[in-house]
């Protein structure tokens, strides 16, 4: 694997208040920044002094590595990698262990009594990279991601309805996925 190199990006603690004519906007300018919208009171943090009102928290999170790639047939490499499994496997679901979407998901398989390969994201080394990689694939950034017969079929709410409509066991009956 080619050398990487690295940068170091440092965030802090801050506070952005919102306000009621500019509160959409501050919101989506923050998401991208690395803010996590989360509503801070006083009795949460006491010795912070903090009105009722809600405000954004960004939190720190110390200094985290940036990796420039620099060899782009790893990036091809992945790529493949994910491939094959998804080909090899009838149900393959990209998954983070602490996400309720996911574990929606991974709920449904075991309602219908199908076993799929599970990928724990947050659970691998190069998690992250594999992500991107199934971004740059599907065009989806979130997780779950779901492939059922080396096909993506998308995220919670795609599976969830395809279930609902009646189409979920015939994919899943045509893929050849063994039913428990």
């Amino acid at each position: 694997m080619a050398a990487s190199t690295f940068a170091t990006v440092s965030f802090s603690l801050s506070s952005v208040p919102s306000s009621s004519e500019n509160s959409h906007a501050s919101l989506l300018h923050t998401s991208r920044c690395g803010f996590i919208p989360t509503p801070l009171y006083s009795a949460r943090l006491p010795h912070l002094k903090f009105s009722a009102s809600k405000r954004f928290h960004r939190a720190s999170f110390g200094p985290i590595p940036v990796r420039s790639m620099s060899d782009p047939s790893s990036l091809a490499d992945l790529e493949n990698l994910i491939k094959s499994k998804n080909s090899e496997n009838a149900v393959v679901i990209y998954s983070k262990s602490w996400c309720p979407y996911c574990l929606r998901v991974k709920d449904l398989f075991k309602q219908v009594r199908v076993k799929p390969l599970i990928i724990e994201l947050d659970a691998l080394e190069d998690g992250q990279e594999v992500q991107d990689a199934l971004q740059r694939i599907t065009g989806q950034s979130t997780v779950p991601n779901v492939f059922i017969g080396g096909k993506h079929v998308g995220g919670c709410e795609d599976t969830l309805r395809l279930h609902h409509y009646d189409h979920l066991i015939p994919l899943l009956k045509d893929a050849g996925a063994k039913f428990l």
